[in-house]
Order: structure tokens, then sequence, then C-alpha cells
């Protein structure tokens, strides 16, 4: 399915991203344990995979290939997002 990532702002709402099938969010509060950063909510029929602060620990010890895939795939994303921002933050600029 798709799903939208929204944050809070002084002025209001704002939706960030689009998701589709096969890409992740929630990846930030993983990697930081810390609280999320933003919301998610589903725009249409959807099914997600929840991977726990604790599995995605003990991947480490159990699946390390596994785990260093995830870590690749979601150092990707967070490049992309990075460099999608630079451009939004560019373009306010003018």
């Amino acid at each position: 399915g798709k799903v939208s990532v929204t944050i809070d702002l002084p002025t209001g709402r704002r939706r960030v991203s689009t998701l589709s099938t096969g890409m992740t969010f929630g990846e930030l509060a993983i990697l930081n344990a810390a609280p999320r950063s933003a919301d998610v909510r589903a725009d249409t029929p959807s099914e997600c995979l929840a991977l726990s602060l604790d599995a995605f620990r003990a991947l480490g010890a159990t699946r390390p290939e596994i785990k260093l895939a995830l870590l690749e795939n979601l150092l990707r994303n967070a490049s992309q997002t990075a460099a999608r921002l630079t451009l939004e933050v560019a373009a306010l600029a003018h």
C-alpha cells in the first residue's frame, strides 16, 4: 500500500513524504533508540512488518549479514532523504 509520513509544525500538519510497497519507516527511532519524529498514516490498505529494537539488536549476534543489509538500506534511504531535503531548503531560500 501507500502511507504518508507527516510532521506537526506550528502552522499545522505537513506531509513530508509518501512511501510505497517495500519502503521503510521508523528507522530513526530504531537507530537512535529514541521516540519517533513523525507520524505515519495509511493512504491505502497497507501491510506493515515490524522489527522491535530488541530483535534488531539481536541480529548482530544471530544474523549479522541481515543486520548489515538492513543498515545499508537504512543508510541509503537516509542519504536520499537528506538529498531531497537539501533541494527543498535550497528552493525555499530563493
